[in-house]
């Protein structure tokens, strides 16, 4: 499983319910990198979603405690709507959804199914994961989903920018856990003032000595 984020040098990713910063490219990088993947994230990650709606063309799985949550805006925009991913009941028709978009990976997202499914607690996400590639697994946030998931995750796709407003959320400091290298470093980029940079972390494997 990977994270994917967008975060300053202090690993600040957001201010006020949005984004600390936006920058086409990152968004663009964002969109490309996760087409026809899963996606994992939280409620209010969902609703700051323009109009709502989850992201097309891909599986998002969303953690809440309550699925009567989720708006209907984002349930009437899916292709495939399960309120409980763990239900032995719509399993066959989620999986079906599941696999349909990973197989179109490489098609355009109009030619993918969007799937939204619930779960209502990170065990149940994470066991109906299992079943497939942890390469086409992203958590995209927000920070509380960020630090449950992160123990899941053996890449994280870090943009780095040299924004200076002060966050009110962050993303865990991976610069300062000794299991995680910083074994990418990207060319600096300029938008409108703003330097960023595309990085990689990966969880370094412990000895089992």
């Amino acid at each position: 499983m990977k994270a994917i984020v967008n975060v300053n040098r202090h690993w600040g990713i957001g201010l006020d319910g949005d984004l600390l910063v936006n920058i086409p490219e990152d968004m663009s990088f964002f969109r490309k990198t996760t087409a026809g993947s899963i996606v994992i994230m939280g409620r209010k990650t969902l609703d700051s979603f323009p109009g709502m709606k989850p992201l097309k063309g891909r599986v998002n799985i969303v953690l809440t405690g309550d699925a009567s949550r989720i708006k209907k805006e984002s349930i009437a925009a899916a292709d495939v709507y399960v309120s409980d991913i763990a239900s032995g009941g719509t399993r066959a028709g989620l999986e079906t959804a599941v696999h349909k978009v990973l197989e179109l990976k490489d098609a355009p997202a109009s030619e993918r199914p969007t799937v939204l499914a619930a779960a209502g607690s990170v065990d149940e996400a994470v066991e109906f994961l299992k079943q497939y590639p942890q390469e086409v697994q992203y958590v995209i946030g927000g920070a509380s989903v960020y630090e449950r998931m992160l123990p899941y995750c053996d890449t994280c796709i870090v943009t780095i920018n040299d924004s200076e407003s002060i966050p009110d959320t962050f993303f865990p400091a991976l610069d300062r856990m000794p299991e995680w290298k910083h074994s990418e470093i990207g060319e600096m980029k300029e938008y409108n003032g703003i330097h960023y940079h595309f990085d990689t972390f990966t969880r370094e494997k412990q000895d089992e000595t």
